[in-house]
């Protein structure tokens, strides 16, 4: 297994192993099963919020990135040691 791969399953696994700790303590310590069903419904929600509000600023801002339009004069002839591109060539 390599050092990226590793890396990867640390940040794939610590979560939801403390996820599963997080919750079995509030299911012992705080109410029962239902409050904690409650509380992590809510918690769930406010990430899928916090996501969406994260892609929806992220894509207008790619959007506006790409809807800026950049013009090239193509009809300009420039010289070279070849000769001269980008115009009409008298061959």
């Amino acid at each position: 297994m390599t050092s990226r791969t590793r890396l990867w399953v640390l940040l794939i696994s610590t979560p939801v192993i403390a996820f599963a700790v997080i919750g079995g303590y509030l299911v012992v310590h705080d109410g029962g099963l239902v409050a904690t069903a409650r509380t992590y419904g809510v918690a769930v929600m406010v990430l899928a919020g916090l996501a969406l509000l994260g892609s929806l600023s992220r894509s207008t801002a790619v959007r506006g990135l790409f809807s800026q339009t950049r013009t090239v004069d193509v009809t300009s002839t420039r010289r070279c040691s070849a000769g001269t591109y980008g115009g009409s060539s008298s061959s």
